[in-house]
């Protein structure tokens, strides 16, 4: 156990961090795979260590091994820690589910020229103003297991 960031708490304290792959669907929340993840520090060469990964690197690792479970895997979603490697993508392209990851505020992403490539420019360029004024906000109705409804 070490001090790192932990997702889970949002903020760096003692804790181990673990790359894991879930299979999920409306009744399970089911885990597959866990590796843990060692941060930089505890290898000689910190980053730059040939034995040292970063998260996406198991992660592409275990997502293969999940598919072989033969589980049918339609999506995969990731934090944005993973937004951030190339890796990642390419693993994911190769493994050919489809995929969502969410972005850091400022990380870019691919899309077409005259479209936004960042959250901050999505959010930008939305014509919201507040609550009463939505603008381009479509809203959406969520249904519950209890019955109940939210939107």
């Amino acid at each position: 156990m070490d001090r790192q960031w932990l997702g889970r708490l949002g903020k760096t304290d003692n804790g181990i961090v673990t790359v894991t792959t879930v299979w999920t669907d409306a009744r399970v929340y089911y885990p597959l795979h866990t590796t843990p993840h060692t941060p930089a520090h505890h290898f000689a060469r910190g980053r730059w260590d040939p034995a040292f990964r970063t998260k996406p690197q198991p992660a592409a690792h275990l997502a293969a091994r999940g598919k072989e479970t033969g589980l049918g895997c339609r999506t995969v979603a990731t934090d944005c820690a993973y937004s951030v490697s190339d890796t990642w993508y390419l693993a994911l392209r190769q493994a050919g589910p489809a995929y969502m990851v969410a972005l850091k505020p400022h990380h870019d992403t691919w899309a077409p020229a005259d479209q936004p490539h960042t959250p901050i420019e999505a959010a930008h360029s939305l014509a919201w103003r507040d609550a009463e004024s939505p603008g381009d906000w479509t809203p959406v109705e969520r249904h519950f297991r209890d019955g109940h409804t939210e939107t």
